[in-house]
């Protein structure tokens, strides 16, 4: 399979290139900069990775923690004719906490990266992408996305007639070769085809990924081999004011583990929700599952987190606590949750009061799938917030979150505090 998707890839690229000339037409720029103040109380956030502190192990813990940080990020599209663009994000004091010389996501002194850089060639056979291109993203919400950036080639054909899009990808996920001449074969490489479908009422999908991982390790057991493949489907459907919706991930496959045994991946995660507008209300209600593991036999179970920019809760799936969040590191909580799995079911509101003022709210909870012989309960969170316009392009913004921890959390891991609040206030332009 690896031949013959990398061979198509090549030739979508190839196809009708000829006659593409090089002059430059006009260059856009968009982004967007954000200011946020945070607050914790009952615990404390005690820096890169750690979550919030609610006294693990029994260790007293009373303190609370409050910072700024900042992000600000540029889209530049420079436009060379009408086949061919260069696209780029770029990130400037990305999540940079206010008078620290590094920021709470570990980016070097919150300096400048250049997140995606590519190609875009419209080509007479799809539109091709190639370079450091946006990938992470699947599906129509955010369940399983970890937006971000890896180099490779994305090309979407236009072989099928609309609504459907055929797409092939090609990732160099990890080049081991470079840093090791040693190693004859430790990169990491992913293949995947999509199928997409899309109406003004209807969106759906699936994909097929291949993931293969080579790995070198012989102060244990010499080369190792991770052969790892995802289905991974989607779909949302529109009656008037109402919404259906699922996203579900299937991950198997089988790899050998450090002592050399073998190891079977077999793995999901669920998502279904309903929803709708109502007038000036938007109200929706989320469930989704993600499969544990609780014993160390020949199979893997454990599907480990959601998407980092699945943040329905401001706590317990937020960055910043790292309770089902992993995205600003890996924390005791997150970990319990992605070996154990989980459950969980959400309410989200929003109300919008007029053109400037906007309401939200959200109450949810939920419990691990293996209680690893304690309790399984994560607890239960509230959620209140608003937003104001101040200009067309400046929004400020204020939420609060209550979480009472469950006793999987307070039994698990001995914590001293069960419960968290949270204030964050946000001041965001764009342009």
């Amino acid at each position: 399979m690896k031949k013959v998707l990398s061979t198509a890839l090549a030739l979508g690229l190839v196809a009708g290139i000829a006659s593409t000339a090089a002059a430059y037409d006009k260059f856009e720029i968009s982004g967007y900069y954000s200011i946020d103040g945070n607050y914790i109380g009952n615990a404390s956030k005690n820096g890169v990775g750690t979550g919030v502190d609610l006294g693990v192990d029994g260790v007293d813990q009373d303190a609370s923690s409050a910072w700024f940080e900042s992000d600000f990020r540029l889209y530049p599209t420079l436009t060379i004719n009408d086949k061919t663009k260069i696209k780029a994000e770029i990130r400037l004091l990305s999540d940079s906490v206010w008078g620290h010389d590094t920021n709470h996501l570990a980016t070097a002194d919150g300096g400048v990266d250049i997140d995606k850089l590519y190609m875009q060639y419209d080509s007479p056979v799809g539109t091709v992408l190639i370079g450091r291109v946006p990938w992470g993203s699947y599906g129509y919400s955010k369940f399983g996305n970890s937006a971000g950036r890896e180099d490779g080639i994305i090309w979407a054909t236009n072989f099928l007639a609309k609504p459907y899009t055929l797409s092939l990808a090609y990732v160099k996920y990890d080049e081991a070769d470079l840093a090791d001449k040693d190693i004859t074969d430790g990169d990491s490489d992913w293949y995947s085809v999509h199928l997409d479908y899309k109406t003004d009422t209807t969106v759906a999908g699936a994909r097929l990924i291949y993931i293969d991982n080579a790995f070198t390790d012989t102060a244990v057991d010499g080369d190792r081999q991770h052969d790892d493949w995802r289905v991974q489907g989607y779909a949302k459907v529109n009656f008037d004011n109402l919404f259906v919706g699922t996203e579900i991930t299937h991950k198997f496959g089988d790899y050998e583990t450090d002592g050399g045994a073998d190891m079977d991946d077999d793995s999901w995660a669920v998502m279904v929700e309903a929803g709708g507008k109502f007038d000036a209300l938007d109200a929706t209600l989320s469930y989704w599952y993600l499969s544990g593991d609780d014993d160390a036999d020949d199979e893997d179970e454990s599907f480990g987190l959601a998407g980092n920019d699945w943040q329905p809760l401001m706590i317990m799936t937020g960055e910043e606590a790292g309770v089902l969040n992993a995205k600003d590191g890996a924390t005791v909580y997150n970990a319990l949750a992605s070996a154990l799995g989980q459950h969980m079911i959400v309410a989200s509101f929003g109300y919008t009061v007029d053109d400037k003022l906007s309401l939200n709210s959200a109450i949810g909870g939920g419990w691990l799938e293996e209680d690893a012989g304690g309790d399984d309960d994560l607890g239960w969170e509230v959620n209140v917030g608003a937003a104001y316009k101040l200009l067309d392009n400046l929004t400020y913004s204020l939420n609060f979150g209550y979480w009472d921890a469950g006793d999987a959390i307070v039994d698990n891991l001995n914590t001293e505090e069960d419960d968290v609040m949270m204030v964050k206030n946000t001041l965001n332009m764009t342009f």
